[in-house]
């Protein structure tokens, strides 16, 4: 059952899709920054920020700037952030990935050291985002390898060498 990739993205899927529901409807006007238990993929932290910014409450500069630099985040790596991307894992090329990558992790720094941004952004929050982050990462990796024809059993190469030339 695992090793059938179609019916293992199904269940990502699922999973994932239930994990984002379960998270944003517990938002419901709680907008508590210490509880990151609702980071659950990258989408979920740009949701938070963008609800309260929506919500308008309190922190109207900071929370618009912040909401502001996770947008920027998802544009420049929308397989990363945007959770409803028709893109399905894998199907991305890991140039591309690492291409997105060079380009959130820099943002995702800013956001961390903007002086403009006051109070801080939570460094609880940052490093559970970058888990997720990581996590999303790895998960694009692992795709991308399991679609490596003949991974364990090469006629003439090493297994390894047919997963450095798959990386490239």
């Amino acid at each position: 059952l695992l090793g059938d990739s179609e019916v293992g993205r199904s269940i990502e899927e699922l999973v994932s899709g239930l994990g984002a529901c379960i998270s944003r409807g517990s938002l419901s006007g709680n907008f508590d920054e210490d509880n990151i238990d609702n980071i659950m993929i990258p989408y979920d932290e740009l949701a938070f920020w963008m609800q309260r910014k929506g919500a308008g409450k309190e922190s109207g500069e900071r929370v618009s700037r912040i909401a502001k630099e996770l947008s920027e985040c998802g544009l420049a790596a929308p397989m990363l952030f945007d959770y409803s991307s028709t893109q399905e894992r894998g199907q991305s090329s890991l140039a591309a990935l690492y291409t997105a990558i060079e380009g959130v992790l820099p943002l995702l720094e800013n956001i961390s050291l903007d002086e403009k941004i006051n109070p801080p952004y939570p460094v609880k929050r940052m490093k559970r985002l970058l888990v997720v982050v990581s996590y999303k990462i790895c998960a694009e990796v692992s795709w991308n390898l399991a679609e490596v024809k003949d991974i364990f059993q090469p006629k003439d190469k090493r297994a390894s060498m047919v997963v450095r030339e798959a990386l490239k």
